[in-house]
Parts: structure tokens; C-alpha cells; sequence
């Protein structure tokens, strides 16, 4: 993620960034203060969501579309 970091704000050096736990409704490959830390430690927005039960699903939008605003 670092690196996929760097290529986007190497060519769009004003964008937001959003870091999305997805499939939280399975065991977990990476936990949520990890997430955290590590959307923090890039400067990113961090949410969780299910695809399956939708969990964190309407967030996801409503916050790609305030970050989207704010750009």
C-alpha cells in the first residue's frame, strides 16, 4: 500500500485518500487498530465494510463523497 500510495500522490500530490477494511464479516487478516494505525501513519480516512451483510457500505460512499467535495 505504501507504494501504491506514493504512485497516486506522485501524480495527483493534493489527493485524499480513503483505507477500506472490506470483508470484516470473515476472520480477520488484518485487525482493526492496525487498519487504523496505518491509514493514520499515511494520512488517510479509514472505514470497514461487509460486501456481503453491508455493514459500513453507505458510509463508505457518503465519505468517498465528502472527500471527493473537499478535493
Amino acid at each position: 500500500l505504501r507504494r501504491w500510495r506514493q504512485e497516486v500522490l506522485k501524480a495527483m500530490p493534493d489527493q485524499k485518500l480513503l483505507v477500506v477494511g472490506n470483508k470484516i464479516d470473515l476472520a480477520r487478516a488484518v485487525s482493526s487498530p492496525i487498519g487504523r494505525a496505518f491509514a493514520s501513519y499515511v494520512g488517510a480516512a479509514y472505514l470497514e465494510t461487509s460486501a456481503l451483510t453491508g455493514e459500513g457500505v453507505s458510509q463508505l460512499f457518503e465519505t468517498l463523497a465528502q472527500l471527493s467535495a473537499r478535493a
